[in-house]
């Protein structure tokens, strides 16, 4: 399945889905692998993840101008310098 629009990707982001993330790093902060996060709850405006913490972290959609399409996956972009933020990649 490879996404052409963000739309594609927010439809692929159901309960239970599995996906990799990646944070790129901003600032102080230094790129990560985030692991694998399972989308606990999906709605209109975002997504929660369930994090290693067992806590969930949430994504509120940003504009589709700050996305970049991947085959299985999404970046999204800061909106300011265009420098990516996070990527997540659908885990089959």
């Amino acid at each position: 399945m490879g996404f052409k629009t963000f739309a594609d990707a927010k439809r692929a982001l159901t309960e239970g889905s599995k996906w990799s993330c990646q944070h790129h790093g901003m600032g102080q902060m230094k790129p990560r692998d985030m692991g694998v996060r399972v989308v606990e709850e999906k709605q209109s405006n975002g997504i929660g993840f369930r994090t290693e913490r067992d806590t969930v972290s949430w994504l509120y959609y940003p504009p589709a101008k700050q996305v970049t399409i991947q085959d299985n996956g999404f970046t999204v972009m800061d909106d300011v310098n265009g420098m990516k933020l996070l990527t997540y990649t659908l885990v089959k």
